[in-house]
């Protein structure tokens, strides 16, 4: 399991608060400036040549969400 300041990352049940959890190791954390702006980070699967990896995203939903899609960036990855 990966820690991030006092918030444990991957594992567990879904959890609603400053960080959002979709699946096992991955998060979504809403901007305070803007709601529609998310940092996402993605834990590589254990197992993969992507373990240990850490893959960060920006994700940003526009006005006309869902009429159109959201848009994704990628922002750093952090290497095992």
């Amino acid at each position: 399991m990966w820690r991030h300041g006092a918030t444990v990352l991957g594992g567990g049940r879904p959890k609603l608060g400053p960080a959002l959890y979709a699946a096992p190791g991955i998060s979504a954390s809403p901007s305070e400036e803007n709601l529609r702006y998310f940092n996402v980070m993605i834990l590589g699967p254990q197992q993969s040549p992507y373990e240990g990896g850490v893959f960060k995203l920006e994700l940003f939903l526009p006005e006309d969400y869902p009429m159109a899609p959201p848009k994704v960036r990628a922002a750093r990855l952090l290497a095992p």
